[in-house]
């Protein structure tokens, strides 16, 4: 029995299964609502990493050579121009997703290209979740020696990063409310929605992520080895920037299926209280 005021418990593996069956099942239409975006964005994202690719070769050198080292800022403004270039695509592409799996909304035939009030209110609650899980990172950056304050702050960014993984996990329940263009869709309501699930949604989504992460850390290692140049690097960067607008879509499923399990089970809670208080004495 659920306990008072925590939502219905998640169906775990049923969820995660759900998101991966719908990424195979809509691979195609996947395809087409985003290789134009893909498209648009080869030239702009290979400049900026063109731009950021030495600092990140710079700050790889010295890592493998065991020297504590920063992103220069340069490179890290860099860096957060190319998310910035990718919002607008990305939050695109995840609107469609969700009404599809939602609403088994099929996007209009021809390019797509969707940049509505809907998608700018999408980009605007992912880009708050996205700071908020930049911001522990950002706390290395205050010290810049090897030193036990250095080491101090390291610690606690790294718990903060785990916190923040944790709240996100949650938090990222008002973005299928946001695609669907629903009233009351705040940080708030995903809260209270999600109450007593934190660690299956953490998991789940961390599963969901898990195999594309995993590639892309293995690619980095390639990406970055002494006889690369700065060329391949640049390349090797647009290639994965660009990649996870496919695969990122297995945890926008997930997401959406998640929150089709809250938003049923509130709806089914609620028609049971109302017929309930309606019920003769």
């Amino acid at each position: 029995m659920t306990a008072p005021g925590a939502a219905p418990k998640l169906p775990f593996w049923k969820t995660i299964g759900e998101a991966y069956r719908a990424w195979f099942r809509h691979f195609g239409l996947l395809i087409r609502i985003s290789w134009l975006w893909m498209l648009l964005l080869v030239v702009p994202l290979a400049m900026i990493d063109w731009m950021q690719a030495p600092g990140l070769m710079n700050l790889m050198a010295q890592l493998q050579r065991g020297v504590i080292a920063d992103l220069p800022p340069v490179t890290m403004f860099w860096s957060l121009l190319g998310q910035l270039l990718l919002l607008p695509a990305l939050s695109s592409v995840a609107v469609a997703w969700h009404r599809l799996l939602l609403r088994d909304e099929q996007p209009r035939p021809g390019l797509y290209l969707r940049l509505d009030g809907i998608v700018t209110g999408y980009g605007v609650f992912a880009f708050l979740i996205g700071v908020m899980l930049m911001v522990p990172g950002w706390l290395t950056g205050l010290a810049s020696d090897p030193t036990p304050s250095r080491a101090g702050l390291s610690l606690l960014a790294g718990a903060l990063s785990i916190v923040a993984l944790v709240y996100a996990a949650r938090l990222s329940l008002v973005l299928p409310a946001k695609a669907l263009a629903e009233g009351g869709a705040t940080l708030a309501m995903a809260w209270r929605m999600t109450r007593g699930n934190t660690a299956r949604l953490f998991f789940g989504y961390l599963l969901c992520i898990l195999p594309w992460s995993t590639i892309f850390s293995l690619f980095g290692r390639s990406m970055f080895a002494p006889e690369v140049g700065r060329a391949m690097v640049t390349f090797e960067l647009v290639v994965s920037t660009l990649s996870w607008m496919i695969f990122g879509m297995v945890s926008i499923g997930f997401l959406s299926v998640s929150y089709r399990h809250f938003t049923q089970n509130t709806v089914a809670e609620n028609t049971v209280t109302e017929n309930a208080a309606g019920a003769p004495p």
